[in-house]
């Protein structure tokens, strides 16, 4: 009795660290899309949730770890529109484009599936 107890300690430790551990992520079906004007440039709009998300930028492009490799390839490629399921971290910080009033929830994309 005492080792299925032990067990079962250990077990409901091992998951509760593995909980902590992961990192959830947003899935948002939608298009990514390249934007001229105001930033951040590359932008996940048409999503279920009427949201949109911009891509967290350093500089003139996306920060190193805000897309998965190759994704950003593939945008420099010509392919300006990808529709898929994207994983999304998403981060505290907006941005609100001025002369729209709408407001752009900043992320970066740890994955997705077309």
């Amino acid at each position: 009795m005492r080792k299925k107890l032990y067990l079962l300690a250990l077990m409901c430790a091992l998951c509760q660290s593995a909980s902590v551990e992961a990192n959830p992520c947003k899935n948002v079906s939608g298009t990514l899309s390249v934007w001229n004007g105001h930033p951040p440039s590359l932008r996940i709009s048409g999503t279920a949730d009427g949201n949109i998300y911009g891509v967290e930028e350093a500089g003139e492009g996306p920060s190193p770890e805000a897309l998965p490799t190759g994704l950003y390839a593939r945008i420099l490629s010509g392919e300006n529109h990808i529709t898929a399921t994207f994983c999304l971290d998403i981060l505290k910080e907006n941005r609100r484009v001025v002369y729209e009033g709408t407001e752009i929830r900043l992320m970066r994309i740890t994955s997705y599936t077309e």
